[in-house]
């Protein structure tokens, strides 16, 4: 598999964390709302452990490496683990 590429620094990005948890937010009540991890409206709806790539020329942080779900909304468990995730995205 080829690495991804930092574009701007002309460099590959690293693994930085494997396994990390990762959110994914839905918007509330299904209308389009901006995504973007400042933007109002948004609600849990998945985690997954996916893998955090950085680009140690400017500190540009990417998700790669995807894994399964590990929980989702209407699981029993997911709002313990939604509360421990660091990274959020609010699109879909």
């Amino acid at each position: 598999m080829t690495k991804p590429a930092c574009v701007p620094c002309g460099r590959f990005f690293k693994p930085e964390k494997n396994g990390e948890l990762v959110a994914e937010n839905k918007p509330i009540g299904g209308a389009w709302i901006p995504p973007g991890k400042d933007a109002p409206g948004w609600i849990g709806y998945k985690v997954y452990r996916a893998d955090k790539w950085k680009c140690h020329g400017c500190g540009t942080e990417i998700i790669v490496g995807w894994g399964g779900v590990i929980t989702q909304d209407y699981m029993p468990d997911f709002q313990f683990i939604h509360r421990q995730t660091k990274i959020v995205i609010n699109d879909c």
